[in-house]
């Protein structure tokens, strides 16, 4: 319930119409009347936006939990990659040593001497590869878990469980990006 004095006078030039002068006195009665139970229905949706709310966040959190497993093992894959394209070329080169002793014994012609110093071109394409590689897997774990550690200087050893007792560490509530640490 309500009451308003207002000093508008909507009957201008005629005597007062109320005791109280110029004033106008207008009183209201609201009572907000709610049918088949809105109250209660408007309650039980918010609950259930808070429960979707609350399933989202958890399907988050799974989520980031999945890209930083992801991330760590290509991280890990790629630098396996890497130390394999660096043992190729080591073998390779060998492999170039003794092809120049054979050219130098006769037993081979200058011109697959010279496709084969070719072809050490791919092997160098694939470590490079591997390098870039790494550097990309190494960027994207680091990004994850909010570390600006230089990426010339991050290595990652380990298995998965080292991602798992990661992943852990952040799903218990310490995550690298609140706590300013990794």
């Amino acid at each position: 319930m309500s009451l308003t004095a207002d000093q508008f006078n909507p009957f201008p030039g005629g005597p007062s119409h109320s005791c109280c002068g110029d004033l106008l006195l207008v009183s209201e009665f609201s009572y907000l009347h709610e049918r088949e139970h809105k109250r209660e229905l408007r309650l039980e949706s918010a609950r259930k936006g808070t429960a979707i709310a609350v399933s989202t966040q958890a399907d988050l959190e799974r989520t980031l939990i999945f890209a930083l497993r992801s991330a760590f093992v290509s991280t890990l894959q790629a630098k396996a990659v890497l130390q394999l394209a660096k043992d190729n070329l080591a073998y390779y080169d060998h492999v170039l040593d003794i092809s120049r002793t054979r050219y130098k014994a006769g037993d081979i012609a200058q011109i697959d001497l010279d496709r084969l110093e070719l072809q050490r071109v791919q092997y160098e394409s694939d470590l490079e590869t591997a390098e870039v590689n790494l550097r990309t897997a190494k960027i994207t774990l680091l990004t994850l878990l909010n570390d600006r550690t230089p990426i010339d200087k991050y290595d990652v050893a380990g298995t998965s469980i080292s991602a798992t007792n990661c992943c852990r560490r952040m799903s218990s509530g310490r995550l690298p990006w609140e706590t300013g640490q990794t």
